[in-house]
Order: structure tokens, then sequence, then C-alpha cells
């Protein structure tokens, strides 16, 4: 059955089932956790990824809406972000660390430092699977190609792109559908929302000047998808 799945500041989700227009909660057993407060869901629609305490991604089954397994990083979990066909899964930690993820073995099979990162705040993978970008509380915004990052597990990448546009805690990052644009946000401040063109310069495009935080929104909606 169609439904949309929920979280906030509860220790439970919110199933809404479209069909009977009913809502219900939803316990994932054998957690402890006093909020989600963010999750992914695989593109497979088989799995859907949590960021709970202590540094663990809960892995629960979207069949079942079991608790299946878990990922454990060393700091706590900033945000999660699914590749494209769900092979891997990318974290970042308050602590700058980045966690490349196997889905299928649930084992970490890249890991390094967000160049300059102190506090990194949340993550995003491009949809042909070639860059991912980080951002972090100072306001910078790291791109990475995706090649570079597995050509040496010994020392950390250099990013390919770094943009310093943002001076407030970046708090949305997507890249559009051909994975030409980077779209970057802040929600501490108006209209504090920048475009990146990957293939030109680091300069970036600040887009609609003195309109609304939610206008702004639904722009940035809009290029998500």
């Amino acid at each position: 059955r169609a439904s949309v799945i929920a979280s906030g500041y509860y220790p439970h989700l919110f199933r809404y089932d479209i069909e009977s227009g009913k809502v219900s909660k939803i316990h994932i057993s054998g957690r402890q956790e006093r909020a989600w407060q963010k999750f992914v869901i695989s593109p497979s629609n088989e799995e859907m990824a949590l960021i709970g305490n202590g540094g663990y991604i809960v892995l629960v089954s979207l069949s079942t809406m079991k608790w299946v397994g878990q990922l454990k990083m060393n700091g706590r979990v900033s945000d999660i972000e699914y590749n494209s066909d769900g092979s891997e899964l990318f974290s970042i930690g308050s602590d700058g660390e980045v966690y490349i993820w196997d889905c299928s073995t649930r084992e970490c099979i890249r890991r390094h430092a967000d160049a300059g990162c102190i506090h990194g705040t949340c993550i995003t993978v491009s949809p042909c699977n070639q860059f991912y970008a980080v951002g972090s509380e100072s306001g910078i915004v790291n791109v990475y190609s995706m090649e570079r990052a597995f050509l040496s597990t010994t020392k950390d990448p250099e990013p390919i792109k770094v943009v310093e546009n943002l001076t407030h805690t970046i708090t949305a990052l997507r890249f559009n559908h051909d994975s030409q644009l980077l779209a970057m946000a802040s929600n501490e401040k108006k209209d504090a929302i920048r475009i990146l063109h990957l293939e030109s310069t680091n300069s970036c495009l600040r887009i609609f000047p003195g309109t609304t935080s939610l206008q702004m929104s639904l722009v940035t909606i809009r290029l998500y998808f």
C-alpha cells in the first residue's frame, strides 16, 4: 500500500496511509533513540537508514519496518545519503570524517577527513555517481571526485572544488538531475543559497536575492528533483 513515512523529535516514526488516510506510529523495536530526526530510503525501496544515537546508522527493512542492521561511526552522525543505485551509503560525522559504506556487506570501504572541516553537517551524492559534496558548520562546501577518492586509501583526497561563498552552517546540499549543478543553502540566514556549476570556476550564482525563505525552499526543491 502507498504510504508516506515521516520523522521528527519523537522516539517513533509516523506512517500516513494514502488510501485510508490513517496515521499510525512505527516503533523500531530494540532501539532506545529518543528522536528520529532524519532518515533516507534506498533507491530499491527495500531499506531505510536512520540516524541513531552514539554514531550509529540504523538500518530498517521497509517491508517489515524491523531493525535489520547497523553501521557505526566514531563521531556523532550528522547526515547520510545513498548513491543513485543504492550500492553505497555515504555519511558525514560531527568530527568531519566521511564514511563510505558497502550496502551489501555493510562494511566501510573508504573513510577520510573532509578537507579543512571541523564539524561536518551534510553530504550529498551526484546522480551520475561521479561526485559527492560535503558541507560544514563554517559554511564551506567541498566537492570530491569519486574516482580520486578511491585512488589512494592511505591518504585523504583533495576536493576538486572548494566553495566558500556562504559563511553560515550548511544545512542543505543537492545535485540536480544531470549532476552539472550543485545547490547549497543555510537556514541560518535569509537568502543564503548558492548554485555552483561544476564544469566552470569555483564562483557561485546567488539566486533570487530578496525573496522569502519559503519561496527559496520551493525553488531548491525543484532543483533537487
